[in-house]
């Protein structure tokens, strides 16, 4: 990908509110097709155009190693000491079902 193609990816993101911390971008046959690691696929899109460029949106990257992930964390809910803890896992299950970056800042 060149730098604009990158800009670009850092526009559209940010238009379609989606933070770029949890996604990987890949350009097959002149689309740019972006991951978001999550459990979720809702929320995937195919051929968004954006300033003349075709976009997907896909959700559910790595959904297996997530899962597994979140298994350990509700387990480990049982054991938490304090309410900080428990919201603190909380946020980071939720985060991983969604990709939501913002709940895992508010962890």
């Amino acid at each position: 990908m060149t730098k604009e193609d990158l800009a670009l990816i850092k526009e559209f993101l940010i238009e379609q509110k989606i933070d770029i911390l949890t996604t990987r971008a890949f350009k097959e046959d002149g689309k740019i097709i972006i991951t978001v690691g999550s459990i979720s696929k809702t929320g995937s899109k195919k051929d968004i155009e954006f300033k003349g460029q075709k976009f997907d949106i896909e959700y559910g990257e790595f959904s297996p190693y997530l899962e597994d992930v979140n298994m350990y964390l509700k387990e480990a809910l049982k054991y938490v000491a304090n309410d900080n803890q428990k919201t603190m896992l909380e946020k980071y299950i939720s985060h991983f079902e969604s990709g939501s970056v913002d709940d895992h800042k508010d962890s």
